[in-house]
Parts: structure tokens; sequence; C-alpha cells
């Protein structure tokens, strides 16, 4: 990103000592509107995320900025917050907080689809409860600055899968069954009610007693 109006010279040379390499090359230079004078720098003035909007382009400038996005979340969706086509010197870090501005989770350095390390961040978050929730980009590196984009998705939460996970714990190992379990109940209570609501609550409270009845056990030996 340019600091100030100017001109600017680009020096290319081998990467190698080998003086005997020739070749040709391309050099190709684009623009963008870098935003030097942010609206988004603080929770108060965030940029809104919409679904289905694609991504938005931002930029950290300068190196200790950080940009603020928000976005409504309804109850029991689960939304995909990522960025993406970072600068080649760019390292986000994402912070996910809710209208109370509590921190919620973070996210640096993701694994991609074929379990590479990325420099770029991603957060999976279900909303159990509705309302308005922040995000906060960073450069993980205080000194860098550039371009990344970001973009929001989301779709229905698969309840079945948090109450099938609590009930496989408890079946493997009812030890460690309590986080799957603590992880479903929300889920659950945040459904609108229904026949399908009552029945995961049902399943819900056998694994908890699998769970009282393991403590019990351990206790008692």
């Amino acid at each position: 990103i340019a600091p100030a109006t100017g001109t600017f010279y680009i020096g290319a040379f081998k990467e190698h000592d080998d003086l005997d390499t020739t070749g040709c090359y391309g050099v190709d230079i684009s623009t963008a509107s870098a935003q030097t004078a942010e609206p988004d720098n603080t929770m108060e003035k965030a940029s809104l995320l919409t679904v289905g909007a694609g991504a938005l382009t931002s930029y950290i400038y300068p190196s200790n900025d950080a940009d603020w996005f928000k976005f409504e979340g309804k109850q029991v969706m689960t939304y995909t917050i990522l960025t993406a086509d970072l600068d080649y010197n760019m390292d986000t870090v994402m912070f996910l907080y809710n209208s109370k501005g509590e921190l919620i989770t973070q996210n640096d350095n993701y694994i991609d689809m074929i379990k590479d390390m990325t420099h770029a961040s991603k957060i999976d978050f279900t909303v159990t409860e509705a309302g308005t929730y922040y995000i906060c980009i960073k450069s993980a590196d205080t000194e860098n600055q550039g371009k990344y984009d970001i973009l929001l998705t989301s779709q229905e939460t698969d309840v079945e899968s948090y109450v099938k996970a609590a009930e496989t714990s408890a079946a493997d190992d009812p030890e460690f069954a309590l986080e799957d379990y603590e992880a479903a109940v929300p889920v659950v209570a945040a459904m609108p009610d229904s026949t399908a609501k009552t029945a995961f609550q049902t399943r819900l409270s056998n694994v908890y007693t699998i769970i009282e009845n393991k403590f019990i056990t351990d206790t008692n030996s």
C-alpha cells in the first residue's frame, strides 16, 4: 500500500548467481483503493456483513489497524466467517464477539480442505441466541499490512449431529461426554417448541443420566 503519492521503483533480480541464465518475464501492476481513513476501526463503526452478498475486500492499513464487521445472527443457524485472497505478506487473526463485547472465540491459521495450514482465518459458529455479532480482524504480525477478503456464509444447524455426538461420547466413554453434552444443550434449547425439540431433549436427558451414573459409580468405588 502506497504511504503517499509519488514515484516508486521496482527492481527485478535473478534468484541465483548464475550469470548464464537469461529469460523473459512480465510485470503486472494493479490498483485498489486502500481504506486509509477506514470507518470500521471500532466495534461501534463495524461494517455490516450479509449472507449471500459475496466477499468484501478490506485492508489492514496502517500495520496496527483493526477492522470491525458485524452480522445479524439467527437462532439455530451456523455461520462461517472466512478470510481469503490475502496479500502475500498478510496473516490474519479473527476474533468473534457477542453484542456485549465479550469474546466468544478466535482463530489465527485454519487448516484447509487438503489439511494444509493457511495464513487465513476461519470461524464456524452456531447461534443459540439471536442478535448482533461482531468480528475483528487484525494482522498476526503488527508490522505487516495489506489486502484480504472476508466472507460470511450460513446454513441450518444440524442439531442431530450435536445430540448424536453426545450420545456417542456417553456410550464410548462417559467420563469425557460432558463437553459434547454441554455443547448440545444450548443448541437444542434454541430450537422453537416442537415434537423434534422434545425428542432431542429426551435423548439429552438420557445422556445426562449416563454421565451422572458414571460419576456416582466413580465416587463410590
